[in-house]
Formats: C-alpha cells, sequence, structure tokens
C-alpha cells in the first residue's frame, strides 16, 4: 500500500518556503515516486499546499476527504509513486479536534498506510515572536503590550500543545526535528531529505526566501493601533466589519504609505522588530513557569529545541 507522509509545519519553520519548493519540483519527486498531489478545484487556500484537506476534516466534511483521498490514491497508482506527501500547519491544531483526527485516520486508512506525521520544532520565544508579528502585519494584534499579553502567552505553548497531542497518538509514527539544527544546514534541502530521502535542487532554493521578514507596510503597522482604537471606542473587535469599512472610507491608505521617506521607513521597521521581541521576552519571563510546567512530560531533546539549546535531529522511522 502506498506510503503516506503529512508535514505539518510547525509554523514559522519554513514551512512557506518548503511547499512552494515542492510544487516547484513536483514532476522532479514523482519522477522519484514522490507525489506532492494537487489541491482540489475549488480550493479555499492555496493550492501550494493541502490547507482544505485539514479543513474539511475539521468541518466534518468526510464525503470531499473521502473523494480527494481516493483520487490522489489513483494517481499515485498511475504514476507509480510508492509515497505520498502532503503539508499543512493546519494539522498542528488537531489536538483541538481528537475526534475529527480519529475520523480522519480512518478514512485515510483505506487508500494509505497509516499516516506519519513529521513536524518541525523552533525554540518557544522565536516561535511567538515570528507568529505575533504575521498578527501584527495581518491587523489582528496591536503593538500595547496589555492587549496582547495573553496572546503571546497562548503562542508560546502552541508548539507544545501539538507535540504532545502527536506524541499521545503514535510516538512512533511521529517524527519531530529541530528548526535550529535544519536552518543550520540549509533547512528545505535538509527537510525535505529527512521527509523522504529526495534531493532538492539548490538552485531552486536559492529562489525561495526563507529569511525573517520584516514588515514591508508601514501603513500596515500604523493603522493596527488605528482599528484598535476605533474598536474599543465603538465596543467592537478591531476586525469587526464596522471598524474596517470605517477606517477604509476615513483613511487614504496610499497617501499614509508615500507619507514616509525610505530612510524613516526603515527606522520605523526596525521599530516594529524591536517591539515585538521585547514583547514577546517580557510575556516569556512572565509566564516562564507555566512554559517550563508544559515541557515536563517532553523528551529531552525536544524541551531542548523549545528552549533555544542545540540537539541533534533524529533520523525519520521506517
Amino acid at each position: 500500500m502506498t506510503a503516506l507522509i503529512f508535514h505539518g509545519g510547525h509554523y514559522k519553520t519554513g514551512t512557506t518556503s518548503l511547499q512552494h519548493a515542492l510544487r516547484a519540483g513536483e514532476g522532479l519527486l514523482a519522477g522519484a515516486g514522490i507525489l506532492y498531489p494537487r489541491g482540489l478545484p475549488d480550493a479555499q487556500f492555496s493550492d501550494v499546499q493541502h490547507a482544505d484537506l485539514v479543513t474539511d476534516c475539521f468541518a466534518g466534511k468526510w464525503d470531499r476527504v473521502e473523494r480527494y483521498l481516493d483520487r490522489v490514491a489513483a494517481e499515485a497508482k498511475h504514476r507509480n509513486c510508492g509515497t505520498v506527501l502532503l503539508s499543512s500547519e493546519l494539522a498542528t491544531s488537531f489536538h483541538r479536534f481528537p475526534d475529527a483526527f480519529r475520523r480522519w485516520l480512518e478514512i485515510a486508512a483505506r487508500h494509505f498506510e497509516t499516516p506519519r506525521y513529521v513536524f518541525v520544532v523552533r525554540d518557544a520565544p522565536g516561535y511567538a515572536r515570528s507568529m505575533y508579528r504575521e498578527l501584527v502585519k495581518s491587523g489582528r494584534a496591536s503593538f500595547h503590550y496589555d492587549l496582547v499579553r495573553d496572546e503571546i502567552a497562548r503562542l508560546l505553548l502552541e508548539q507544545q500543545s501539538s507535540i504532545a497531542f502527536f506524541r499521545g497518538w503514535e510516538e512512533g509514527r511521529t517524527t519531530f526535528l529541530s528548526y535550529q539544527e535544519l536552518a543550520a544546514s540549509g533547512l528545505v534541502e535538509t527537510l525535505v531529505k529527512r521527509m523522504v530521502g529526495y534531493e532538492v535542487d539548490p538552485a531552486l532554493v536559492r529562489l525561495l526566501n526563507t529569511s525573517e521578514k520584516k514588515a514591508q507596510n508601514i501603513a500596515a503597522l500604523l493603522l493596527n493601533d488605528v482599528y484598535a482604537l476605533v474598536g474599543a471606542a465603538r465596543g467592537l473587535d478591531p476586525l469587526a466589519n464596522e471598524v474596517q469599512a470605517a477606517v477604509k472610507e476615513k483613511v487614504k491608505r496610499g497617501r499614509l504609505k508615500r507619507a514616509f521617506d525610505e530612510a524613516f521607513a526603515a527606522e520605523i521597521e526596525q521599530a516594529f522588530l524591536d517591539v515585538t521581541d521585547a514583547h514577546v521576552r517580557r510575556a516569556f519571563d512572565e509566564r516562564s513557569s507555566a512554559v517550563e510546567a508544559s515541557l515536563a512530560a517532553m523528551p529531552p531533546e525536544i524541551a531542548a529545541w523549545l528552549r533555544g539549546a542545540p540537539a541533534e535531529a533524529r533520523a525519520i522511522p521506517a
């Protein structure tokens, strides 16, 4: 029966770059017996990954899940691929939907061997910092610490919940790898080789930017606090439609973007990075006991990765 390997993230561990590399090289992968399948034609998310499959599981759309896996299994057989590789960071949220996970496994078992999961583990402060920056850039978080304290604290514990869930499911079929160790040796190339033994073309990887991104949109950053203030004044969430409409009507975003010269825009971007670093460090110090408690049941090497200490990565079990 066809093997199924599911790369599940975690978030902010180079997953998007990995997915683009896999999609760009899907023809070569298939030639090596590894299918990185396309999504459904009516996919809500980017076809570069398989988030729609996971959201269908969460939503209980099992007919769609069944049809998709049936199609993928048939394609793998037609193309003589002994391994199917899927990827979506949303898999890290299965711990919130344990019943859906059990049903997913039942359906997958009709088409493939029991899935093997691969996750990359990043140090908890680095993970929270990067996730928080994404929330800020997309308008879902503020710069004001009192408003974001609880969200950062949640992010500091997010990976641990996912790790504990998958270790409790079937430890021998779940592999955790160190983000720090992978990044030191070429994150995308090393991860693909660890997962499926395939050598990714380094020239392809060089085209992908896996480095830490700056804000790149000063107007969006500054408008976060405008949304927060208007929402607070009206007793609404900052992303409520009424708040979004009011700000869009009153603020000329194009003028705001052009209001800063290049040097000052760079200064504000650096301030954005510094502020988020300081917020995460402060939350980490305040919640250090909770973070340590979340690491108590972790294997020593995984706890070391979450603390940011170097450690050796394990090979993926057969």
